[in-house]
């Protein structure tokens, strides 16, 4: 039995993504990286060591589509008790795309910048460089290059040189109904410089109409070096 199996329609879709030319040049080439990976990869099965008590078989025989962000219904007075505490910088993606209407980003701390992450990309690309999947690099597994030949959503996190801020980061991720059956790929990079504490938190949401249920985690304060989410 093979240690991998190949998903004949997520390779045509992770080659289709790496050849899009609609992100900067460095998430196209992480695109690139990580559809060839996934070529040679495929999905783990049990026979790989990492991955002999979860079979993920089930995956190859559903079918997954990219989201198109589609806000569906989603608006600040449903998220409003997910969120940690309204003063925090928030942002908030739905169903894998950042959503500046639903996002508060106005009360950053001076020598904290947060970005989405094709912005970071275009506008500071010498330091997103320094993270971008460093942490999770595309030879990992299959479900690590997939997720690098979808790469295009995100955030991005610098905090500044011996900066130290007590306010934290909120990044929420929703989901609706609507993308149950969606694949989400989005990315979030912190990039913390030398003696720089700080501290956030994210949360992922399923948002229904009548009602919905959250997992947080934290994102502790400390000293941080620096950390790529991908």
């Amino acid at each position: 039995m093979s240690t991998s199996v190949m998903v004949p329609a997520l390779l045509e879709q992770a080659t289709a993504s790496a050849a899009a030319t609609d992100r900067p040049e460095a998430l196209r080439a992480l695109r690139a990286d990580g559809a060839a990976s996934f070529a040679t990869q495929g999905l783990p099965t049990t026979r790989n060591e990492d991955w002999h008590y979860t079979n993920v078989r089930s995956l190859t025989e559903q079918t997954f589509v990219p989201m198109t962000g589609a806000i569906d219904g989603v608006t600040a007075e449903s998220l409003a008790a997910h969120r940690f505490d309204a003063a925090w910088p928030t942002f908030v993606f739905v169903n894998g795309r950042y959503q500046p209407s639903l996002s508060s980003v106005d009360a950053l701390p001076e020598g904290v910048r947060v970005l989405p992450l094709a912005d970071a990309v275009a506008q500071a690309p010498e330091l997103v460089q320094r993270v971008l999947g460093r942490t999770a690099p595309v030879a990992r597994d299959g479900f690590t290059a997939l997720n690098a030949a979808f790469a295009s959503e995100g955030v991005f996190l610098h905090v500044g040189k011996e900066m130290v801020s007590d306010v934290p980061v909120h990044v929420l991720f929703v989901t609706t109904d609507a993308g149950a059956q969606g694949m989400q790929h989005p990315r979030v990079l912190v990039l913390a410089e030398r003696h720089a504490r700080g501290g956030g938190g994210r949360r992922r949401h399923a948002h229904a109409p009548q009602g919905a249920a959250g997992r947080a985690c934290g994102v502790p304060r400390g000293h941080h070096r620096g950390h790529a989410g991908a």
